[in-house]
């Protein structure tokens, strides 16, 4: 008898999924949450990328339509890069035009901004808005899913393989609710404040200049709970089951919860709430340096201007506990000279933040503004200004 109940109370313990502990800051806690039906869930911090809870997280699944997400970001990218911007039109390819599932019906040959494309895919997942521009990045939606694969290799995904830019069912196309925390972290990092008005937004329209205007209506209802959730992209298909990527911020945190493979929306939803409300319950994020933050200032005459600031690529944090005191941070900085006399002005160092001997963070150091060699007459000049 006393056999069978140890057995029991394995079995019960191996299928209660338990909050994941945070390797890096050696977060504890094995706090079981009573999930609905999700097959595979990820929390995620955004700016350290730490997971605080898991439940089969590196399990491939169909994806569905949050494989837009990897395409939200190679559209923005694209845009970065100056390839083409919001205001740019698009003509629609007989191709694009013929995408099935959730879509805006364009028409082949039609014409249309790419901020309304992309306010299509976004609000209303539309299959071929993201085809067209999908098309636009690479020229075709085969070369677009290479770059998707190639990126997704780059930001750390080892489990993840898109066919195309919607994901529409098709062969072979999957990732995990890991991989898909990470690609969404690396969105909301690099472009929150261009992705999130759209994602938050429950209804826009499109087509306003014409006689009939298109109603683009969000997928995603837990923006309509008040819960101050603001995107990021729904999914469904048969095979993918009901799938949602979330974000929300609080207190200057911002998580990111991947749910999939959930029997209802209701399901889904609940599910990706009750996380989210775990993760802001439990943990803080104590910003230690600010992007862009002065690290050291220094001289140098073989340099214009000669004297310079050294700042922070990116914010510098520690996520702890709630209630966890810790003691005084302390920062190891490398610069690379080299760089710096080459007129390189990023990644020019590295700076490390240590708490009681341990690395919680690091990121590349950057100069505030571009250098140039200073001329021969500069050189003089500066060293008789210093004499005298």
């Amino acid at each position: 008898m006393k056999k069978l109940l140890i057995v029991g109370l394995m079995l019960i313990c191996v299928n209660i999924p338990v909050v994941k502990a945070n390797v890096s800051n050696n977060l504890v806690n094995l706090i079981p949450l009573e999930i609905g039906s999700a097959k595979s869930i990820v929390l995620m911090e955004v700016e350290t990328k730490e997971v605080l809870y898991e439940l089969n997280a590196h399990k491939k699944r169909a994806p569905a339509s949050m494989t837009k997400i990897m395409t939200m970001k190679l559209v923005l990218d694209a845009m970065k890069n100056n390839e083409f911007t919001m205001d740019d039109i698009l003509t629609t390819s007989n191709y694009a035009s013929s995408m099935g599932g959730s879509q805006i019906y364009l028409a082949p040959n039609e014409q249309m901004k790419v901020e309304d494309l992309f306010k299509s895919m976004v609000i209303a997942s539309a299959n071929d808005a993201a085809v067209v521009l999908a098309e636009r990045v690479s020229g075709s939606e085969e070369l677009f899913a290479n770059k998707m694969n190639h990126i997704a290799k780059t930001l750390g995904c080892k489990n993840t393989n898109f066919i195309n830019a919607t994901g529409l069912p098709t062969d072979n196309h999957y990732t995990t609710s890991y991989d898909m925390a990470l690609i969404a972290c690396d969105l909301l990092k690099e472009y929150k404040d261009i992705v999130i008005p759209y994602s938050s937004m429950y209804e826009s329209y499109i087509r306003t200049d014409t006689n009939n205007p298109f109603w683009l209506v969000n997928t995603n209802k837990m923006l309509k709970l008040n819960n101050g959730v603001d995107g990021l992209k729904t999914g469904w298909t048969s095979e993918a089951g009901y799938c949602i990527t979330t974000t929300m911020e609080k207190n200057g945190m911002r998580l990111v919860c991947v749910v999939m493979g959930a029997e209802t929306p209701t399901l889904r939803n609940s599910d990706a709430m009750k996380v989210l409300n775990y993760g802001f319950n439990s943990y803080e994020l104590v910003t230690l340096k600010e992007k862009n933050e002065i690290i050291e200032t220094e001289s140098d005459v073989l340099v214009n201007p000669s004297k310079y600031n050294i700042v922070t690529s990116n914010k510098m944090c520690y996520l702890k506990n709630k209630g966890e005191s810790f003691n005084e941070v302390t920062y190891e900085i490398t610069l690379y000279r080299d760089k710096i006399r080459n007129q390189e002005y990023e990644n020019i160092g590295l700076i490390k933040a240590y708490i009681d001997g341990k690395l919680v963070d690091e990121v590349s150091l950057d100069l505030e503004e571009e250098l140039r060699k200073s001329s021969y007459l500069e050189i003089l000049y500066k060293v008789f200004i210093s004499l005298f």
